[in-house]
Order: C-alpha cells, then sequence, then structure tokens
C-alpha cells in the first residue's frame, strides 16, 4: 500500500521522502562530490541568424545551467567558447560556418560529472525576408488521430524527423525524414494507453535521442529508448496523476540527469518525475495546481539559476519556482482568464528576461505576457487568432533577429504566423489555409534550404510539414494590350519577376495559357533559379489573329507561395475600315405576364475598326420595346449599349428582331429576340435568403397572380430534385387560380439537416401551368454560417 504525506501544498510518496533524506545526510558527511546540471539553452540565440558569406561573429547563448568548461556545440561540433555567467555564454563563429543557406542546430554541453547535452535551438544562415510563406509538403498517413507532433535527428544522418502521439492508438508513430520536406513510411511503437503528448531527449545518457509519451487511460508516461539508428526499445512506464497531458524534460536537480514535469489533466496537479540517468525515474511528486492543467513550460522565470515551471489551468496560470533540489515551491496562480493547452517560452522583446505566450483554446486569441524576471509577468497582451488555436511554436521564421509564432488551428482554419517586432509585439498575422485539424506545430528545417519550416500533426490521421517558400513580386500583374491590326505584331511589354524572399526560387515553365493563348507569345530572362533579392524579365508581343477581344495569362511555375503566379493579358484585335460587333447575337426572355414590361436585357455594340461607325437607324419588330444610347456614331475602339425589353400582347411563343443599319461590311446586323407571354405574375420572382446559421430554419412567401381573363391551370409546384434538400416549399393555390384572383408559394430555407456543411446554397421552386410560358421559375439562394455546438 502506498501512503500519500502531504507536504508544502505537494503530494509525496514515502520513497522520494527517505531518498531526499539519505542524499541531503550524505552531502552534509561530506560523501558527494557536485554535479554538474543539464543545460537549457533558452530562444533567441543573439544574434539568431547571419548572412550566407558574412564575416565572423560572437554568438551569445542565454539560458540555465551552464557551468565553466560547458561547450556550445555547432551541429555537433564544439566551438570556442567563453564562459560568461550560469546563465549566458559567448561562442566564436568562423565565417566558414557560414558561407551558404542551411539552418545550424546549436547547443550545450555540459562535462562531467553530471553534465550533459542541452536542448537544440536553430541558427539560420539566410538573408532577411519581409514576410513569411508556407505550402504543404507531401503529408503521411499515420492513423491514430495524432495530437502531439516532436521533431528530432533520430537516426543521426543529419535529417529531422518526427515523432507523433496517437491518442486514437495506443502508439507512437515515428517518420524518418527524407531531408527534402517528406518522410519514409511510418513505424509505429506500441505504449500503454491512449497518449497525448510527445516529447524528444536523452534520458539515458548514451548520447541518442529518447522518446517520452503521456498514456491518458492508465496515468502514467512511456519512456522508449532509442538506438540512434531511428528505432526504439520497447516502452517502459511510469505512475503520475489522472489523466496526463503535457509534459516537459529538464534536470531540475542539477544532476545531470534529464528529469520530467506532467500535467494531469484529470488530478489538478503536475507531476515530478526525477531521472535516474538510465532511462527510468523516481515515483512521482504531484504538486498541486487549479483544476484541469493543460500546458506546461519551463525555465528560470526569477533568475535565480533554478528551472520554474509554468502551468496553464483553471482558466489561468500557475507558476511553481524551483528550489534546485527537484523540488518546487506551492504553486502561485496570477492572469486569470487566460486558459490554453499550448504554451511557449522565450525572450520576446530582447530584454534578457523570459516571456510567455499562450493559444487560449476556448477564446480564439494568443496571450502574451512579459516577464520581469521575479517569478512575475506584465500585464497580458491578447491577439485574435482564428477558431480555435490549438498549438504554438517559435522561431524567427523570416530571418530578421525578431522571434515569431506560428499558431496552429484545429477546427480546419489553417495555420498562422505572428511576426514579431522585436518588443514583445506582434504584426497582424499571415494565414495559410488549409483544411486539416492542427492540434501541434513544431519548427526545423526539413527540407535544408536554410529556412525554418513547421512540422504539424492533422487529427484525421496525417501528419507532414509545412515547408518555408518563396515568394515572389510582379511589377505588373495584368498587361493590356492597344488595338492591333489583325496579322500584324505590336509594341512588346514587359514584366519584372522579383524574388523577394530569403529563400531560391526555382522556376519551371513559364508560358502562355488561356483561351486565346495563339494571339500572345513571351520571352524570359529567368533561368531556372532566382537566387534571394533578384529580378528577371518576361517580355509579352500581341499578334491579333482575329477581330475582338483576345484573352489569355502568362503562367509561371515555380516553388513559391501561390504557385503558380499568373499575369492576365487582354488585347482587342481589329480591321480596317468600320466595324460592327453586336454581343449577344440572340436575347431569351423567360416567361413574362401580359401587357407588361419586363427589366432590359443588354446587347453590346463594338466598332473595331479603324474608323468610326456611322448608325443610320436601330429597329425591333414583334412585342419587343429598344433602348439605344449608341447615337449615331460609334468611334474607332468604341463600344455603346443597346437595351431591349420584352412586352407580351398575347400568350405564347413571341419572337421578333433588332435591327441595326449602319455603315459596316453588310449594311446592317440582327440580334434574334424571342419570348413567352403569361398570365401568371409572381411578386417577388425570387428568393434570397441570406445567412443562416446551422440548425435554424427561415420562411419567405411568393404570391402568384393570374392576371388573365380565364382560369390558370396548375399541374404541379414543386422543388425539383436537383436542388439541395435546404429548401423546400407548400402552397395554398391548389389545381387552378381564377381569373385575377391570387395564391402564395411558401419557401422555406433549413439548416436542421444533418452534416449540412457551411457554404452557399442555391435552388429553385418550378411551376408548371397553363398560362403560356409552359412554366415559371423562382430562383432560391441562401448561405449557411457555421454554429458551433449550437444543434440539440
Amino acid at each position: 500500500m502506498i501512503i500519500k504525506m502531504q507536504a508544502s501544498g505537494f503530494l509525496i510518496r514515502p520513497a522520494i521522502l527517505v531518498l531526499g533524506c539519505l542524499i541531503a545526510f550524505s552531502a552534509l558527511a561530506g560523501g558527494a562530490s557536485a554535479q554538474n546540471p543539464v543545460p537549457v539553452i533558452n530562444q533567441p540565440l543573439v544574434p539568431d541568424v547571419a548572412k550566407p558569406m558574412g564575416p565572423a561573429f560572437s554568438l551569445a547563448v542565454n539560458g540555465t545551467g551552464f557551468v565553466q568548461g560547458s561547450i556550445v556545440r555547432w551541429a555537433g561540433s564544439a566551438r570556442a567558447t567563453t564562459f560568461v555567467s550560469a546563465s549566458r555564454l559567448a561562442a566564436a563563429i568562423p565565417a566558414s560556418d557560414i558561407t551558404q543557406p542551411q539552418t545550424i542546430p546549436v547547443s550545450v554541453f555540459n562535462p562531467g560529472p553530471g553534465g550533459g547535452e542541452s536542448n537544440i535551438v536553430f541558427f539560420e544562415v539566410m538573408p532577411r525576408s519581409p514576410s513569411v510563406a508556407l505550402a504543404a509538403s507531401a503529408f503521411s498517413s499515420v492513423g491514430g488521430l495524432p495530437t502531439s507532433v516532436a521533431a528530432a535527428d533520430f537516426n543521426r544522418d543529419g535529417q529531422l524527423d518526427l515523432a507523433l502521439a496517437n491518442e486514437g492508438e495506443s502508439t507512437v508513430t515515428v517518420l524518418l525524414g527524407k531531408g527534402n520536406g517528406t518522410f519514409n513510411t511510418p513505424a509505429h511503437y506500441a505504449i500503454g494507453s491512449t497518449s497525448e503528448s510527445v516529447i524528444a531527449g536523452d534520458f539515458n545518457d548514451d548520447g541518442m535521442v529518447d522518446l517520452a509519451i503521456t498514456d491518458l487511460d492508465i496515468s502514467s508516461v512511456s519512456v522508449l529508448l532509442g538506438n540512434g539508428d531511428g528505432t526504439f526499445q520497447s516502452a517502459s512506464d511510469s505512475s503520475v496523476g489522472l489523466v496526463p497531458y503535457a509534459l516537459v524534460a529538464g534536470d531540475f536537480n542539477a544532476d545531470g540527469k534529464l528529469d520530467l514535469a506532467v500535467t494531469n489533466n484529470g488530478g489538478g496537479d503536475v507531476s515530478i518525475l526525477l531521472g535516474n540517468g538510465n532511462g527510468t525515474f523516481n515515483l512521482a511528486v504531484d504538486y498541486a495546481v487549479a483544476l484541469g492543467p493543460t500546458g506546461l513550460v519551463l525555465g528560470d522565470f526569477n533568475g535565480d539559476g533554478k528551472l520554474d515551471l509554468v502551468v496553464a489551468a483553471g482558466n489561468g496560470l500557475n507558476i511553481l519556482l524551483g528550489i534546485g533540489d527537484g523540488t518546487f515551491e506551492p504553486a502561485a496562480s496570477f492572469e486569470a482568464g487566460v486558459g490554453g493547452n499550448s504554451m511557449v517560452v522565450a525572450d520576446f522583446n530582447h530584454d534578457g528576461r523570459l516571456d510567455l505566450a499562450v493559444a487560449d483554446l476556448l477564446k480564439g486569441n494568443i496571450s502574451v505576457l512579459l516577464g520581469n524576471r521575479d517569478g512575475t509577468f506584465q500585464p497580458v497582451v491578447r491577439y485574435k487568432c482564428g477558431a480555435s488555436p490549438a498549438a504554438l511554436a517559435v522561431a524567427d521564421l523570416n530571418g530578421d533577429g525578431n522571434l515569431d509564432l506560428a499558431v496552429a488551428d484545429d477546427v480546419g482554419n489553417g495555420l498562422r504566423a505572428f511576426l514579431g517586432n522585436g518588443d514583445g509585439t506582434f504584426k497582424l498575422a499571415v494565414e495559410f489555409s488549409t483544411t486539416m485539424d492542427l492540434l501541434s506545430a513544431t519548427v526545423g528545417d526539413f527540407n535544408g534550404d536554410g529556412g525554418l519550416d513547421i512540422a504539424v500533426a492533422d487529427y484525421s490521421g496525417t501528419a507532414g510539414v509545412l515547408l518555408q517558400v518563396p515568394f515572389i513580386s510582379l511589377s505588373k500583374d495584368s498587361l493590356i494590350f492597344p488595338g492591333q491590326l489583325v496579322g500584324k505584331s505590336g509594341t512588346p511589354q514587359t514584366v519584372k519577376l522579383s524574388n523577394i524572399s530569403a529563400l531560391p526560387l526555382s522556376l519551371g515553365d513559364i508560358e502562355v495559357t488561356g483561351r486565346n493563348a495563339a494571339d500572345f507569345s513571351q520571352a524570359h530572362t529567368c533561368g531556372s533559379t532566382l537566387a534571394p533579392g533578384k529580378n528577371c524579365n518576361i517580355v509579352v508581343t500581341f499578334d491579333a489573329t482575329k477581330i475582338g477581344p483576345r484573352t489569355a495569362a502568362v503562367t509561371i511555375t515555380d516553388n513559391g507561395s501561390q504557385n503558380p503566379q499568373s499575369i492576365s493579358l487582354a488585347g482587342t484585335g481589329v480591321t480596317p475600315g468600320p466595324n460592327a460587333t453586336l454581343v449577344p447575337t440572340s436575347q431569351k426572355f423567360v416567361p413574362q405576364p401580359l401587357n407588361t414590361p419586363s427589366g432590359a436585357k443588354s446587347v453590346n455594340l463594338a466598332n473595331y475598326g479603324t474608323v468610326a461607325l456611322d448608325i443610320a437607324s436601330v429597329m425591333v419588330n414583334g412585342d419587343f420595346l429598344e433602348a439605344n444610347n449608341c447615337g449615331s456614331t460609334v468611334a474607332a475602339g468604341a463600344s455603346c449599349t443597346l437595351g431591349v425589353s420584352f412586352k407580351p400582347s398575347q400568350t405564347g411563343l413571341r419572337i421578333g428582331t433588332l435591327s441595326i443599319m449602319d455603315n459596316a461590311p453588310g449594311d446592317s446586323q440582327t440580334v434574334h429576340l424571342k419570348g413567352a407571354g403569361t398570365i401568371v405574375k409572381l411578386d417577388p420572382t425570387s428568393l434570397g435568403f441570406g445567412k443562416l446559421q446551422q440548425c435554424k430554419k427561415e420562411i419567405q412567401t411568393v404570391t402568384l397572380t393570374n392576371v388573365g381573363s380565364t382560369s390558370l391551370s396548375i399541374s404541379g409546384i414543386q422543388v425539383p430534385p436537383a436542388s439541395p434538400q435546404v429548401f423546400s416549399q407548400s402552397n395554398n393555390c391548389g389545381s387552378s387560380v381564377p381569373a385575377h384572383q391570387s395564391c402564395d408559394v411558401t419557401v422555406t430555407f433549413s439548416t436542421f439537416y444533418e452534416n449540412i456543411p457551411p457554404g452557399p446554397y442555391k435552388g429553385s421552386v418550378v411551376i408548371s401551368d397553363n398560362g403560356g410560358g409552359g412554366s415559371e421559375t423562382i430562383p432560391l439562394s441562401g448561405n449557411v454560417v457555421s454554429c458551433h455546438e449550437c444543434c440539440f
């Protein structure tokens, strides 16, 4: 039987208490030698970016647990290191380390006794970008509803790999990276129960990356020791509190062995597991926090050189200040109203103090709290962020020396990047739409181009990388050419294409596409690759093959954002002398009540000639009316509009013509007209329901009137089967409507049906009768908008 003892606001198991007493006694007796801790690096490195081919520089590394003899490692190799303090090192970086674009993993190694290697922070060798652009690489099917992703080099090949916790299965999935943003076939490893969060670390001090995963259902943490070749040993479990959620690794007692902290969402506490240095852990010590703890970060928040914890719990934040021996002071709550299941810690304003950013899933915002370095924080500043921000990652995404935030959304709203200003504030979000439900995100250079990418876990069962890609600028996105004689070449026009990002732009095909592609040609100076900051020219020529408007586009295929890019092209082919071109050459009207004019339909008259078009007359015949705004002359290259309406004098089919007499070849042009007269009048003639939330309905009515002198027979009123099920109708018209009488057609727009997705909907009501037009149609439209959790 295990008896829990209450002590200073936390729960402790007897074995831990005895071990702590033995350690304390041994230290008093002089029998223990001092141990070096496992260090922790804070973000950002100073500087955190350098231009390729730049000069040598001194790299400042800030963190916790540095000692005399600490070594800064640059991609695993030692660099000359100066010990400044227990929280600061300086490393000499030669110019030969930054000759080409790349991302360098930087860590700190503490020598024995104890000691070990810190977490990794990335240094970018890349030019500065004004913004950031992302594009999805090939995603891998991992199954199991992945909720958490961790990145590390599991097989020591220099390429970043991924590990995913699968909430839908008792597994963790490993994806070994190919170095181009894609991954090999997933490997699945069994753990004790439903997994929630995964982190990477060296828990047995053998220099190979291991994994730790929270097991929701059996209240434990599983550790899988890495073999260094991308495979892992069987899981070993350590008991923690109820429903373990998030976890972090750090050396809380400064003995050179990684420890774990775990939030227990079902128990209202945080479990501390002190590491034995062989992949196993001592019995958990539980510290009470507010109910429902989720997010968890570590860092030295009060500047005493000891690791502390911040927990998101109870719709607020809790801080547990570390004592340095693996124990913590009782939790202190602060900043009520800030909740979230994801947090990151970094120095956002370059003042040497650790700050916090918290993703508030329920309120749809990001909370930023600047640290005071005494364990307290300045008032929260919030940034609106989509519907349900579920995960945060921090990095300098655009290489400007300021830390940015990447925010993943769990209801299909994609990913947002908040670019930092360097003073603790952030610009408006740059949005990258996806249809994925993203519950976790982490950063790394997954394709070796020097830009930091974002790996994400999609709850639908896939995982992959949103690669940072170049983005380009076009001096013009459209070209309009003046009128050009058919068969003759016009004056070329030029568009400048610029690579305004920090990444090389790879160019594929540049070609003319579209309806009249044969009328345009292009030549360019771009080559296959465009370096950062460089530009090239695309020259377009218009050679008209027919008279009238000609359209096409230059399509540019590349690896940039919004690929492919497009330059729209427009020109007009003209002919010598006057020209008369009518569009359209026929007009058909819907059934129209007797002796009432319809709305006007337009006919465009264009002169694609080189001299003026003289109009002698404009005439209509039959039950049609015309309105002429063309006057007597249409200048070369100009156009005008003729209006035609329908006023039937009899029921049934009615035909007519619109004729124009002019000086163009052929002397006259004709538009054929057709319509049907009916004794049915509809008011209104269409229904628009606007926006309607899911699980709601709206009703509108159309009045049908028989304007004739005889009874109207109705053979059917229906919403056609092809119309969406959101529309339905009822009516009181019966099988006939007497002369000069009315009835009502009632239309319902309902979103109570199961699985009605948001978006626009169009339908119709069709009335079949003997009124003269055969049938009348009432167009219907509406827009369904999301209403989360509103169906009961």
